[in-house]
């Protein structure tokens, strides 16, 4: 049984043909799908007059507040990503972008975590897709440039 890391964005998330990958690969091999949200998640801050900003260790969170839209915002685009697929598929394990240890949650840009994730999925038949739009390909071939085994997929 294979290993399969999928991480999709925010923005392709309702993909059909992604839908049929994950659900036709979760049948017989080991599926983890990282939801990413980041327009959402600065969409809503916005919305509550927060300002987005970014440090070196990524999304920078000033408030209890901002970090609570933050979370819901992460764990609602994961609902909602499950839901697509039927609770049948005992071999898919569908994540939020963030690390937890215990009650503590450190949101965590997706293309990072797929890094976190990387060694994880070393063997010949594993493999490792990261979904983007068509505008964003050459960003994300950069960001992977140093990690052979992930695949590149367009929407």
């Amino acid at each position: 049984m294979a290993k399969i890391l999928v991480k999709i964005s925010g923005d392709v998330n309702e993909d059909q043909g992604m839908h049929n990958f994950i659900r036709g690969n979760a049948e017989k091999n080991t599926v983890v799908v990282i939801c990413g949200a980041g327009k959402q998640i600065n969409k809503v801050l916005k919305e509550n007059g927060f300002l987005i900003s970014f440090g070196e260790l990524g999304r920078e969170i000033g408030s209890d507040r901002e970090w609570k839209l933050i979370l819901k915002v992460l764990m609602d685009e994961s609902r909602k990503v499950s839901n697509y697929f039927s609770y049948s598929l005992h071999n898919l394990i569908v994540i939020p972008s963030l690390h937890m240890a215990g009650p503590i949650a450190c949101p965590r840009n997706g293309d990072d975590l797929v890094k976190d994730f990387y060694l994880g999925f070393q063997n010949p038949e594993d493999r490792i897709i990261v979904y983007t739009t068509k505008d964003r390909e050459k960003k994300k071939q950069e960001i992977f440039k140093n990690y052979p085994r992930v695949e590149i997929k367009t929407i």
